[in-house]
């Protein structure tokens, strides 16, 4: 199921910067290959996050068979207290989320 995210998730990232490519050569005929990579580089950065929260809100309530799944839309689980072990939230360091 996690390959399939994945795979999902990647397809989106590469269909929006072939939609940024398209848009911007609209304006212009050509884009160079370094042109088109610092364009798929910042389309990543910008996306990423947003990508990341779909994801966790994906496996929390829509997905009923991951181990993440908290009831669905509207419902609130309450967990405890969280610690590094838990991978859903999306953060580029797991320790800022706890306060470490």
């Amino acid at each position: 199921m996690r390959k399939n995210i994945s795979k999902m998730l990647l397809s989106a990232l590469l269909s929006l910067c072939a939609a940024l490519i398209a848009t911007s050569t609209v304006a212009q005929d050509k884009v160079t290959p370094d042109e088109a990579k610092k364009i798929a580089k910042e389309a990543y950065i910008f996306n990423y996050p947003l990508v990341m929260m779909y994801r966790t809100m994906y496996l929390q309530a829509i997905d009923t068979k991951s181990k993440s799944y908290s009831g669905g839309f509207g419902k609130w689980l309450h967990l405890g207290t969280s610690s590094p072990k838990d991978t859903d939230i999306a953060a580029n360091d797991l320790t800022l989320a706890y306060g470490s």
